[in-house]
């Protein structure tokens, strides 16, 4: 039957130095020192004084991970009483391989009696830590009785605890976990290094600068996509300490970003190739001997203008070239060919030799109003073909028009010159046509009226008033016609702008005729009541 372990009533206060303690390597050794303080605490169910004959600590020796050292030999330990304490002893054996054991003891027949004022220290120190990480175990063995120096003594055990860390520096297989990775994915990074080491990773960011970031666990996955190849380099430190590795990350199908590029042999490009200066380093250039194919050439910018500084010459019979988009030419541009616009097309000068005949199917004005303006002369005089302007026609010069001509509307522009000029002849229309003038009509010499004259009164409305006064707002220009059917006088008046234009009495009977002008106020003011008053309006021109 084992019997059950008893816990200390002293249990020691344990130091290490360092900490967490360093394992040694084949290139350096590392040493390390423990203290134990006895007597100082004591557990919770004991009570001062206690009485002590013995305490011991157990180390583990040997190579395995779970053993403090190899070399228990090279171990030196000191003990530490107070002043006016009596000195202890300490023996050490390391008989058992797997252990060396401390065994610290007062003077024969003296036990200590530890009341919580005094205590005494173990230390060891030269411990040369073998090479296995992990934590090591530690025995503490007391013979201690509460009953006085006489009393009954105990064994009792209590176990702690040190940890050894491999703090060597080491830095080695940084690589990619795939050397080539797709277009736009992150790349994920591998190595092997010291745990305890800081690490960083330093990578291009897609603007251009240098990019950082942490890195722990021996891998990292970058937090930028790539798109054309990269390097990458790993920073390690630890205290005083810093090394750096460097690899490098294939992407297939890159974006390429070059200050210049010279191909001896055949460049092809699969995809859109944009050059996006205006520098002569951004230019593509292709030689005169040679030739650019091209299926399709778009202007850059919101409206798509494609600028040709130099002269353009398109002459290749078999070939046909298309402009989807704008077509700008700031120099001269020689067609010697047919050239067949089936778009709109704004240039600032285009010029045919008198020679040659410039065929169109439809010119169209520019800007809002689509006008078309002529700044010098034009002539149509091309016998059996039609001319249509679909939209207005603007002649700052002389026109001429030497034949008969069909248009929708001709429209003068008003001003100080603005007239149609007949030099000789006359103005003629057809019998069954209609000429209308919308505003005035002005005749400065001789007018013959031939036939007849309609619409000048196209309405007539009759007013019938019936008492003292009535008031009537003229709408438009006309004449009123004035009647007076009662046996008494009777006045009429015409207001505009605060200005009485006439006040007229008539007499019984008597007719008047007056202009009214439009806007104008038209009464009849009579102080007998209910005479009747008769009123013709007629109106000039259209009603309104």
């Amino acid at each position: 039957m084992t019997t059950p372990e008893l816990p200390m009533l002293l249990p020691p206060t344990k130091e290490e130095s360092p900490s967490p303690l360093r394992v040694s390597t084949f290139a350096k050794p590392e040493y390390a020192d423990l203290t134990f303080i006895y007597g100082k605490n004591k557990a919770g169910s004991a009570t001062w004084p206690v009485h002590c004959k013995e305490f011991k600590v157990r180390i583990p020796t040997g190579r395995q991970a779970s053993a403090l050292t190899s070399e228990p030999a090279l171990i030196r330990h000191e003990l530490t009483v107070p002043a006016g304490k009596r000195e202890w002893s300490v023996d050490r054996d390391t008989r058992d391989p797997n252990q060396t054991v401390f065994t610290c003891t007062p003077p024969p027949g003296d036990p200590a009696a530890f009341d919580g004022t005094w205590q005494v220290e173990l230390k060891l120190w030269g411990i040369e830590v073998n090479g296995g990480v992990g934590p090591v175990g530690i025995v503490w063995e007391e013979s201690t009785s509460t009953t006085g120096p006489n009393g009954q003594y105990q064994g009792r055990i209590g176990r702690g605890e040190v940890s050894k860390r491999d703090d060597s520096f080491y830095l080695h297989s940084f690589r990619p976990a795939s050397v080539a990775i797709s277009r736009n994915t992150k790349p994920v990074l591998h190595w092997e290094g010291t745990a305890n080491a800081t690490y960083t990773l330093y990578y291009r960011k897609p603007n251009g600068t240098q990019g950082s970031s942490p890195a722990t666990g021996g891998s990292w996955t970058s937090p930028e996509n790539l798109v054309d190849d990269g390097s990458f380099t790993l920073e390690a430190k630890m205290g005083n300490e810093v090394r750096y590795l460097t690899t490098y990350v294939k992407v297939n199908n890159p974006d390429i970003a070059v200050t210049g590029i010279t191909a001896d042999g055949i460049t092809t490009l699969n995809g859109a190739a944009h050059l996006n200066g205006a520098t002569t380093t951004k230019n593509l250039t292709v030689n005169a001997a040679n030739t650019l194919y091209a299926q399709t050439i778009e202007g850059n910018g919101t409206s798509g203008a494609l600028k040709i500084g130099g002269k353009l010459t398109l002459s290749t019979a078999a070939g046909e070239v298309n402009v989807a988009s704008k077509l700008t030419v700031t120099g001269v541009t020689t067609l010697n060919g047919a050239a067949g616009l089936n778009g709109a097309t704004t240039t600032k000068d285009l010029t045919v030799n008198k020679a040659n005949t410039l065929h169109v199917r439809t010119i169209e004005g520019s800007g809002d109003y689509g006008s078309l303006a002529i700044g010098g002369r034009l002539t149509l005089s091309t016998e059996g073909r039609e001319v249509n302007i679909a939209s207005t026609l603007t002649v700052a010069g002389a026109t001429t028009l030497k034949g008969a001509t069909t248009t929708k509307n001709l429209t003068v522009d008003p001003g100080a010159d603005g007239y149609l000029w007949l030099k000789t002849g006359r103005f003629d229309t057809a019998a069954a046509a209609t000429v209308n003038t919308f505003g005035p009509l002005n005749a400065k010499g001789p007018t013959a009226l031939s036939g007849t004259i309609s619409g000048l009164f196209p309405a007539v409305t009759k007013l019938a008033w019936n008492g003292n006064v009535y008031s009537y707002a003229v709408p438009a220009d006309m004449i009123a016609v004035v009647r007076d059917e009662s046996g008494k006088k009777q006045f009429i008046n015409s207001w505009y702008g605060g200005v009485e234009l006439f006040n007229i009495g008539l007499d019984a009977w008597e007719v008047v005729c007056v202009p009214l002008r439009k806007g104008a106020v038209f009464q009849k003011t009579t102080t007998a009541g209910n005479q009747r008053l008769d009123v013709w309006l007629f109106h000039v021109g259209a009603k309104q």
